[in-house]
């Protein structure tokens, strides 16, 4: 099977892999092979490296049961401690979320705004993850696991069982092998897509302009003359052609006795056309071809409105973890380097869309809910006055 699989590749002229990873048989000490690079003999660059799942499913043993309360805390906290989201991809979807907020009418959104508008589907489409240093990642891992330590739950029943330390005493080692290799390309790049502004190319002026053009005179036309509305409420010229010609056929009798075929095209240039001749230029106008551009051009936005609800219930639960700590305040500026102290101040008088003054109605509702009993003292009436 090995040697099939490896001529498989050879014959489609592909390069051979060059990263394999797997569940166990990955770190070996030098001079030593493992037995994936032994099958795959001629795969001469093949590096052979521990899943990330599997790591953790590993480190998931510490834990008492995994029907524990904190269970889920405590994995979600290792998934953090592990990957981190790509920090330029990350600063691009907030700067294109910032864009989409202004235009909404939000004057000068706070960083915290921006991050609480991100939705998870936005997060998880357009941003990669990759997995933290060696050395952070051990840090953060034994802050995780001392930080927890003694948690119990409501019963008193502890989240680690005895020796857990030994556990990650004897995982550690793999922390270099779960690292992504900086000259392998994880990811695939499928497309761009521009958000929190608006893009035109030639086509798609065009196509408007003659649309615009056309609704325009439509409504003139109707507008002009004293005659009851029709019911037909559509601007495609096309289709108020087609039931013009049917209902005429059909019932002997148009829908709309006003409506007027439209005129034969005389070949006078509009708009981008006129302006391409003017400079020499040539713009491709069929009609498949416009319908072509303009649905690819709609694409990608359409996807993005119609998917963010269903592919909320289809996440990954340990992707859903990451978004998650997305907006927790410990990692939500653990890119930014700069302004912390200054950013954190705006962030207190404003609430999700920016408005300031919600500081002072957050202070107002401590001091309502602050009193006990059924009557006020003086000074607690003073103090919410």
């Amino acid at each position: 099977m090995t040697e099939g699989l490896m001529n498989r590749y050879a014959n489609a002229n592909q390069a051979d892999p060059v990263v394999w990873y797997t569940d166990r048989d990955c770190c070996k000490s030098r001079g030593e092979k493992s037995k994936y690079q032994v099958l795959f003999h001629r795969w001469e660059k093949l590096r052979v490296r521990l899943d990330c799942w599997h790591f953790m499913r590993r480190l998931s043993t510490v834990c008492s049961n995994e029907s524990h309360p904190l269970y889920g805390t405590f994995m979600k906290k290792i998934s953090a401690a592990i990957f981190e989201w790509e920090p330029t991809d990350v600063e691009a979807l907030r700067k294109a979320k910032r864009n989409e907020l202004l235009l909404t009418g939000i004057k000068n959104p706070s960083p915290e705004t921006v991050n609480r508008a991100v939705k998870k589907t936005e997060l998880a489409r357009h941003c990669r993850r990759r997995t933290r240093r060696k050395e952070k990642t051990i840090q953060s891992i034994e802050s995780v696991l001392l930080s927890l330590r003694n948690s119990t739950d409501c019963l008193g029943v502890p989240l680690f069982r005895d020796g857990a330390m030994d556990v990650w005493n004897v995982e550690k080692i793999h922390v270099e092998c779960i690292q992504d290799p900086e000259d392998v390309q994880l990811y695939t790049k499928v497309g761009d897509l521009l958000k929190g502004g608006t893009a035109a190319n030639d086509i798609h002026f065009q196509a408007f302009l003659l649309d615009g053009i056309d609704r325009l005179n439509f409504s003139r036309a109707s507008a002009a003359i004293d005659a009851p509305a029709s019911r037909l409420r559509s601007f495609d010229s096309k289709l108020r052609n087609k039931i013009h010609r049917l209902t005429n056929d059909v019932l002997g009798k148009p829908l709309n006795s006003n409506y007027r075929t439209p005129a034969v095209h005389t070949d006078e240039l509009f708009g981008v056309e006129y302006l391409y001749t003017e400079e020499g230029m040539k713009i491709n106008l069929s009609s498949e071809d416009v319908d072509e551009e303009i649905e690819k051009g709609m694409t990608d936005e359409e996807i993005c409105d119609t998917q963010d609800q269903s592919e909320v219930q289809s996440l990954d639960p340990e992707l859903e973890f990451a978004c998650d700590s997305f907006t927790e305040p410990a990692a939500l500026y653990e890119a930014d380097s700069e302004s912390d102290h200054d950013e954190e101040d705006v962030q207190q008088a404003t609430d999700f869309r920016g408005i300031e003054g919600w500081d002072k109605l957050d202070q107002l509702a401590s001091a309502l809910l602050e009193p006990e009993g059924l009557c006020l003292k003086k000074t607690q009436s003073e103090n919410i006055v």
